[in-house]
């Protein structure tokens, strides 16, 4: 992961706009037991955003490769739809990023529902294919077997901790 594809990223400056009166509110209605704690887009847009990117030092969110406007929740029939934006068109780290949102969703959602990670707006015949190996059962389980990508996983979601330390406070 030495070589760069991406040499001058546009790092955006805008982050988390909601994040201190919507997140106050949520914690209220989180902690109320007599209020269905339904998922929504700002809960995995929150779990998802401190990804850290493989190539450069900065998280999906700081790269607009991941924004809010492209989450879907659908609590009714239990789907959840993460778009993102590779930086680059061919990005080779694609599948690393899209993989790591997949895997974390897999980690922090309950399994009733089904996560689809797919590439916003594919460009070509290997966007395409990437969407399908993303959102294949067998190839994220292999994933678990390749210690280069596991090791990037924990690496690149390190920031988890954050968040759920600020739910319990």
């Amino acid at each position: 992961m030495n070589v760069k594809q991406n040499l001058n990223p546009l790092i955006k400056t805008d982050l988390y706009k909601y994040k201190t009166d919507f997140l106050k509110e949520r914690k209220n209605l989180e902690l109320d037991d007599k209020i269905e704690d339904k998922i929504d887009k700002y809960e995995i847009f929150d779990l998802i955003r401190n990804i850290n990117d493989p190539e450069h030092p900065y998280n999906l969110e700081e790269l607009n490769i991941i924004s809010l406007d492209d989450i879907i929740v659908d609590n009714d029939n239990k789907i959840i739809t993460v778009y993102f934006s590779p930086t680059i068109e061919n990005c080779g780290f694609a599948s690393l990023i899209g993989l790591s949102i997949k895997k974390k969703l897999l980690n922090f959602i309950s399994p009733i529902y089904k996560i689809d990670v797919l590439i916003k707006e594919p460009k070509n015949e290997s966007d395409k294919n990437l969407n399908k190996q993303m959102n294949d059962k067998e190839r994220l389980e292999a994933s678990n077997l390749n210690e280069a990508i596991v090791k990037f996983y924990a690496t690149a979601t390190i920031n988890t901790e954050d968040y759920l330390e600020f739910l319990k406070n």
